[in-house]
C-alpha cells in the first residue's frame, strides 16, 4: 500500500486500491503473504520485473500527471507481463501527452507520431516509412 502511495503521499486507501486495479496489480498483490501490507524488499526485490513495472504504473496513475515519459517500459518483460503492462498503459495514457522510448515496434504501434533515431540523429527514411505504416 505504502509503496504505491509514493505517487501521492496523501492518497486514501481507496485511491491506492483503484490505482492498483487500473495498473493490473490487484491480482498479484492479493496473492502476496500479507496482501497490500506485504513488505516487498528494497527496490521491490521480492517482486518480478513485470510486477515492479505495474507497481510503478500504479504510482503514476495515483499521481495523475498530464505528461508521461516511458523509457523502455516493456523491454525486459516476458510476453505475459508485457501484455499486462501494455493493457495498464493503454488505460493510463488516455488524455495525456506521452513520449515513449522503445526498441520494440509493438510498444509504439498505436502512436500518433514516431521518430526513429539512428546514431543520435533522426533517421528520416525510417521515420517516413513508419509514418506510412
Amino acid at each position: 500500500m505504502e509503496n504505491i502511495r509514493v505517487g501521492k503521499k496523501d492518497a486514501s486507501d481507496e485511491e491506492v486500491l483503484r490505482a492498483a486495479k487500473l495498473a493490473n496489480c490487484d491480482e498479484f498483490i492479493k496473492e502476496l503473504p500479507n496482501g497490500y501490507d506485504t513488505v516487498i524488499g528494497e527496490n521491490g526485490g521480492e517482486l518480478s520485473g513485470g510486477e515492479r513495472q505495474r507497481i510503478s504504473i500504479a504510482r503514476a496513475f495515483l499521481k495523475e500527471a498530464p505528461i508521461i515519459l516511458l523509457d523502455e517500459a516493456t523491454a525486459s518483460l516476458d510476453v505475459e507481463n508485457e501484455t499486462k503492462v501494455q493493457s495498464a498503459l493503454s488505460r493510463f495514457i488516455k488524455d495525456k501527452t506521452v513520449m515513449v522510448i522503445a526498441h520494440r515496434m509493438r510498444t509504439v504501434a498505436g502512436a500518433n507520431k514516431v521518430v526513429v533515431l539512428s546514431d543520435g540523429c533522426v533517421d528520416l527514411k525510417r521515420t517516413e516509412f513508419l509514418l506510412k505504416w
